[in-house]
């Protein structure tokens, strides 16, 4: 399009009124959409005060930034069977993930009806229940886990408050109810986060509590917690061109904090809770299998802050594309500093003698 103004049919206050629900809906201050558009902040405030015509191009580097039709915020032209233009895309965006694209459902299955005709739980205003009720809870857990799934997959910068009504099935203003900022939502869906894995390792320890004297059951539960923080196959993914999100799910929503408290707008306190929920459950399982005598420590409290060290950074050395097989390293950092040397799987139920390794961690010389 040619930089020319509107024709001067176009009426300059209903463009202005839709840019600005067009900012508002997708949670964008006139400061940052002026930067976002290469606008000064000025010129958009004349704009949409209506003492400014918006400029055709400048208009349609709005529309790409909150998600609207230029012809619906240039002329109020929508296509949509209610006649009304969404604020955003029903669908994510092009820059979405493929695979959140291919499997977003349409504008009619996501778009929730209004306070005034719901029939199901959409608003909580609405719906008179209480904040903290048990069909608040609820809710919170819904629009926690849509955030969750969202965050994860997007990033923290791509997703908007309307696009996390819309996966949690609720209007904007429900959401608003419950959450004022999407950072927010955002410390919510690390929350969720927290828990969810908490409760998955706390189940994994019932499932699994070893037998008393059975190293290889305590091997076992310290192979599975590994590969619940690093799944086997992680480096495979994250080398596939063709994963629509790489590194969905847990660690990307915590790396993401992680980056956040580097500008010191992050949840720290989120982060110090889960490093220690994790810490506890990682030591109690090197203190039992030492007990047992499947692993040779001398402290299960410094052997789990080392071994967490290890994953972490081994981590982002995957990510980087530095480690093509993390699991490999895994395996042979455990027999080189946890694992009890010289114990077969035939030694299963018996538990070996103090090792030379043991006796040289105490300052004690070798045999």
């Amino acid at each position: 399009m040619t930089a020319a103004t509107l024709p001067a049919s176009a009426a300059t206050a209903s463009v202005a009124a839709r840019v600005a629900r067009a900012l508002r809906d997708s949670e964008f201050s006139q400061v940052e959409a002026a930067r976002h558009i290469g606008l000064d902040k000025t010129k958009l405030s004349k704009s949409l005060s209506g003492a400014r015509r918006f400029r055709i191009e400048e208009l349609s580097a709005i529309a790409e930034l909150t998600g609207v039709s230029l012809d619906w915020l240039s002329r109020g032209v929508t296509t949509s069977a209610a006649g009304v233009e969404p604020t955003v895309a029903s669908t994510p965006g092009a820059d979405a993930p493929a695979a959140q694209r291919a499997s977003a459902p349409a504008a009619s299955e996501t778009r929730a009806p209004s306070p005034a005709t719901a029939s199901g739980p959409v608003d909580s205003a609405a719906e008179s229940s209480r904040p903290g009720g048990a069909k608040a809870q609820r809710m919170r857990a819904r629009i926690a886990e849509a955030a969750w799934q969202l965050f994860s997959e997007w990033g923290y910068h791509r997703v908007r408050m309307i696009d996390i009504a819309r996966q949690a099935g609720i209007s904007a203003a429900g959401l608003h109810y419950y959450h004022t900022s999407k950072r927010e939502v955002f410390d919510a869906a690390l929350q969720h986060s927290a828990q969810r894995l908490a409760s998955e390792r706390a189940a994994l320890l019932q499932a699994r509590a070893p037998a008393a004297c059975a190293p290889a059951e305590h091997r076992a539960l310290l192979q599975s917690l590994i590969e619940m923080k690093i799944p086997r196959g992680f480096a495979a993914r994250i080398t596939d061109a063709d994963a629509a999100t790489p590194l969905a799910g847990d660690w990307s929503i915590w790396l993401q904090n992680y980056a956040e408290i580097a500008v010191g707008a992050g949840s720290r306190n989120q982060a110090a809770g889960l490093a220690a929920d994790w810490d506890a459950i990682l030591t109690a399982c090197l203190a039992a299998g030492q007990r047992d005598g499947a692993f040779d420590l001398t402290s299960p409290a410094e052997a789990a802050g080392q071994l967490t060290i290890f994953l972490d950074g081994l981590v982002l050395r995957t990510l980087a594309g530095a480690v093509d097989h993390p699991h490999t390293l895994i395996d042979r950092y455990l027999t080189d500093t946890i694992l009890t040397p010289g114990l077969l799987e035939s030694d299963a139920h018996t538990a070996p003698a103090p090792s030379a390794r043991a006796a040289r961690t105490k300052g004690e010389p070798a045999s």
